[in-house]
């Protein structure tokens, strides 16, 4: 699922969606670091303002496909944080993880007291060592995040699922020194 194309660092993104019972096989896979000779992106941003630009960006996206905006939920905002904070510890991208009552999408929504009728998650983790036109913004830097994630089938059916009302959003910053720098993001898509 290594999308390459606009943005050359992307690493890695992953897209699921889950009723209400489902299970999440494991997903693996290696992760290549890259020598950093690039200057680190110049984006700084809290945990608030960064969902709020993904969301923007995403509304602004599904106004394009003539789709009703989603609606911020605190709640799915921990719940993808809980994701993006496990992700920049592991620097992996994946649906899964180790830790208690965050085994997959669904048991991390419910671990934040909700629950959706349908739930659906976009991960990605994105390098921009190398890249030529690193994002200089908050609003760029969502914009490159939503971009990659349209195009790539499996996150475009979440983004653009008419079903969805509600979405939270995180992205967390990961950096080797000497290597690279790495945005895990991830949004949480939900209908109530």
């Amino acid at each position: 699922m290594n999308r390459r194309g606009a943005f050359p660092g992307v690493v890695l993104a992953m897209a699921a969606a889950l009723p209400a019972a489902a299970q999440v096989p494991p997903v693996r896979f290696e992760l290549v670091l890259v020598r950093n000779t690039a200057q680190p992106v110049p984006v700084e941003f809290t945990a608030k303002e960064i969902s709020a630009s993904v969301l923007a960006e995403t509304n602004r996206v599904r106004s394009l496909h003539k789709l009703e905006p989603l609606k911020p939920l605190a709640k799915l905002d921990l719940a993808a944080d809980d994701q993006a904070i496990y992700l920049t510890m592991a620097l992996r991208a994946a649906h899964e993880s180790p830790l208690k009552d965050q085994k997959d999408v669904r048991e991390r929504v419910e671990h934040r007291g909700l629950y959706p009728t349908v739930v659906a998650e976009n991960v990605i983790a994105m390098n921009f060592t190398g890249s030529r036109e690193p994002p200089t913004s908050l609003a760029a830097l969502a914009a490159a995040l939503v971009a990659q994630w349209m195009d790539s089938p499996a996150h475009r059916e979440n983004l653009l699922n008419p079903e969805m009302t509600h979405l939270g959003c995180a992205t967390r910053r990961a950096t080797i020194p000497d290597r690279a720098e790495f945005f895990y993001s991830v949004q949480v898509f939900a209908a109530f």
